[in-house]
């Protein structure tokens, strides 16, 4: 081996070293026309090509560490219950609204028509939708809150709980057992 040879190589694993720093550093950001400017300051003597390629390598092996993975939600037997609104066939010429709720690990259906989405109407579709389950999940989960907040104020909001429409505390709840026959 010749000096030059052996000096390229100790360089190989130096800016090696580096790259994989900067590449961290930047969460696989940095170009590799910048990692190679920063390289000729530390005295590499290589080509850009050389850069670019070490830095794609670098770069595809940060990736394999870093990539998003994606855990699907398994949920508990009776924890949650989902509820969602959806409209309803004419009664009498009045448009009724279904209240339809879940219980997401069972997939057991309630479906209660309504007259409207106020609270007091659904605070009863929830307390009637817990006697047929014979108790309360942990959770009660909506598609959104959006259309109870845009009709009453976030304080009434909070002081209405679910004691005052007969369905108890969410900390004395039992959770649901689907394989019990809840």
């Amino acid at each position: 081996m010749t000096g030059g040879s052996r000096h390229a190589a100790t360089w190989r694993a130096d800016g090696h070293g580096k790259i994989e720093e900067w590449i961290e550093a930047s969460k696989g950001r940095i170009r590799a026309d910048r990692a190679h400017e920063k390289l000729l300051a530390l005295g590499y003597m290589g080509s850009e090509r050389s850069t670019r390629r070490t830095i794609a390598q670098v770069k595809a092996a940060w990736r394999l560490g870093h990539t998003r993975v994606h855990r699907p939600w398994i949920t508990e037997p009776g924890m949650w219950l989902q509820y969602d609104f959806g409209d309803g066939p004419r009664i009498g010429g009045v448009k009724t609204i279904l209240f339809v709720a879940w219980l997401a690990f069972s997939r057991f259906r309630i479906v209660i028509p309504l007259r409207d989405r106020t609270a007091p109407s659904v605070f009863a579709a929830l307390d009637r939708c817990f006697r047929i389950l014979g108790g309360a999940p942990t959770y009660v989960l909506t598609e959104s809150l959006s259309t109870y907040l845009c009709k009453w104020s976030k304080s009434f909001l909070g002081q209405v709980g679910f004691e005052s429409f007969g369905v108890g505390d969410a900390q004395d709840s039992q959770g649901l057992d689907p394989a019990g026959g809840g």
